[in-house]
């Protein structure tokens, strides 16, 4: 790998001056001015349309997909699960099912046909593994005339210069789509096949980097996963005294929402998915902004120690989010869409643990039992007063949110590791590929 993506300094004051040429819009020597920008001379421009054929996908619905069969993709799966390059299939499909959808090949470049904003659309992945599989709706296959033999344009076809002309072909309003006709228009740079394989090459390395990195998260992940269930098992809850969440603490529901009124006091509100992606309430979280009335600053605010809870989901299993809040936050007020908990100043009852102890299996299987609803389930107060829950003496309760504490750092720690890799690839990229920078150039800086 090279660190020519970290930080402008390392860079040659060549390479630099170039970047600093092209930003301004002026042409170095050595490169010109195309439909894409200014690329390298030898480089030449041509449309999507003209490299290959242009197919759409059909036939294989998200209810259809299993564990065992024929490898399919659909929509969702290509924008969620992989990137740039298709290798391993993930999903499967019974053989009938396979038979009503597109097959695809090695070398076919897939695009989602549309999204809910333009910046959705259009996202490409080049199918690189040598068996076939089949796609469902709602993707477009550009099938190159010529095989191409590395993975290049999986990488190309995500860069800005691509991206930018995906959006403004965008059509659509509630829902955002992109047409065969659209993807044929797209122009790209036709690099020459000696750079092509050493651009390929050296983005793949830091394929190779990321999904190392995702594979670590994971494996600490199911490590304190594996640590929670133990600590939290029935045999060690037996040891700890019993209660009901009634007994020792009160719920309450909210009555502020997203709407503003001018007569109202301008306030932060703790939204459900605030709650949903964090096990911790703090400063650090981007509040919205909203309005609420006298009233409901004083009876839905939130407090040092205050636990929330996510009251309804689609699913059952997915029901019962809970996070605490462990910083006083000014004018912060919650959601109708969330319930709070405040425990009773007298248990001894730590603060870290808080955003542990209801997360477990024991507590979320009760709320799974006792939410009703069909397309969607909800909990009532009178549901999560009942509640069995068990707690620890407090200096075991201190241990567990340490140990459970650290876990978490070390993983986040990894997470943010990963989001760096991904944005120095991505700099990386539209370096490369737009010829800014010459494969050469990063290869002497290895």
């Amino acid at each position: 790998m090279t660190d020519i993506v970290k930080e402008q300094s390392m860079m040659s004051e060549e390479i630099k001056e170039r970047i600093a040429k092209i930003k301004k819009g002026i042409v170095p020597d050595g490169y010109k001015e195309t439909q894409l920008g200014i690329i390298p001379m030898e480089w030449k421009v041509k449309q999507l349309g003209q490299l290959g054929s242009i197919y759409r996908g059909k036939g294989i619905p998200k209810s259809k997909l299993a564990d065992e069969g024929v490898p399919c993709i659909i929509y969702g799966e290509l924008y969620t699960k992989y990137n740039n390059v298709i290798e391993d299939v993930e999903s499967r499909t019974d053989s009938e099912t396979a038979e009503n959808g597109m097959e695809i090949k090695f070398g076919d470049i897939l695009f989602t046909g549309s999204g809910e904003t333009a910046v959705e659309i259009g996202k490409a992945a080049m199918y690189i593994n040598r068996k076939s599989a089949y796609i469902g709706g709602d993707l477009i296959v550009l099938r190159p005339k010529n095989k191409i033999k590395n993975k290049v344009y999986g990488y190309l076809l995500n860069t800005d210069f691509v991206n930018v002309q995906k959006y403004k072909k965008a059509q659509g309003h509630s829902v955002v789509h992109i047409y065969g006709d659209n993807i044929k228009r797209l122009y790209v740079p036709l690099i020459p096949s000696n750079e092509q394989q050493k651009i390929a090459d050296i983005l793949s390395a830091w394929d190779r980097a990321i999904e190392l990195k995702e594979s670590l998260i994971k494996e600490k992940e199911e490590r304190k996963k594996g640590l929670k269930s133990k600590i939290f098992s029935e045999t060690n809850l037996r040891d700890w005294k019993k209660y009901s969440l009634g007994e020792i603490g009160e719920f309450r529901t909210s009555s502020v929402n997203k709407k503003d009124n001018i007569d109202d006091e301008q306030v932060k509100l703790l939204n459900y998915m605030d709650v949903y992606n964090n096990k911790l309430i703090t400063s650090n979280i981007d509040y919205m902004i909203t309005t609420a009335t006298q009233h409901q600053v004083v009876t839905n605010n939130v407090k040092i120690g205050d636990v929330f809870f996510t009251p309804s989901s689609e699913t059952r299993d997915d029901i019962g989010h809970s996070a605490v809040a462990i910083k006083q936050i000014d004018d912060l007020v919650y959601s109708y869409h969330l319930i709070r908990y405040r425990i009773n100043p007298n248990i001894e009852f730590d603060l870290g643990f808080r955003a542990y102890c209801f997360n477990n299996d024991y507590i979320l299987k009760q709320m799974s039992r006792l939410c009703t609803g069909s397309t969607r389930y909800t909990l009532s107060i009178s549901d999560l007063e009942s509640i069995e829950f068990y707690l620890p003496p407090l200096d075991e309760q201190k241990k567990i949110a340490n140990l459970l504490s650290t876990a978490d750092k070390e993983i986040d720690l990894l997470k943010q590791e990963l989001s760096l890799l991904k944005e120095q690839k991505k700099g990386l990229m539209q370096l490369l590929l737009t010829g800014i920078v010459r494969v050469g150039e990063v290869e002497s800086r290895e």
